[in-house]
């Protein structure tokens, strides 16, 4: 018997759950976050599908994910840009990086050269300890601005 590759050995993962240690302090990038925990969750679910159903459920959750994360960083660049926010080049600069190891192991996905390895880490960087800091900055920022949510206060 062919031995399973590890994503495939695992019969579920562990999900992401989360923590109110994780909030930013900012509602609208808070609820955001929450929704990427839920969205990694079904791709982490999907990788251990069934191989006739294994491509089709880890492309929509992929598929979500991206387009997800395109929300996301789109709301930020425009809590950024309304605010001027001083470290907006930065930011902006991880969630290129983010986005293209994400492109790239779609395409690698997507053309049989599958290694879920490479997805894998793609999808766990969008849930990366080290964004954390860079979107803790900036709702701090916001929050000196009176910004909470992209509505302004009263």
């Amino acid at each position: 018997m062919d031995k399973l590759p590890w994503h495939r050995a695992i019969k579920s993962w562990p999900e992401l759950e989360w923590d109110d240690q994780l909030l930013v302090d900012n509602e609208i990038i808070d609820s955001q976050h929450k929704q990427l925990v839920i969205l990694i969750n079904k791709f982490f679910k999907a990788i251990t599908a069934p191989d006739e159903v294994f491509k089709s459920e880890v492309r929509n959750a992929i598929s979500s994910l991206i387009l997800f994360s395109e929300v996301h960083f789109y709301t930020e660049f425009m809590l950024m840009k309304m605010s001027n926010y001083p470290d907006m080049a930065e930011h902006l600069k991880g969630h290129a990086e983010t986005k293209a190891e994400i492109d790239n192991a779609t395409t690698a996905f997507d053309t049989e050269e599958v290694n879920i390895d490479q997805l894998v880490s793609a999808v766990i960087s969008l849930w990366a300890p080290t964004t954390y800091p860079h979107d803790r900055a900036l709702a701090v920022y916001l929050k000196e601005w009176n910004i909470t949510g992209g509505v302004p206060c009263s």
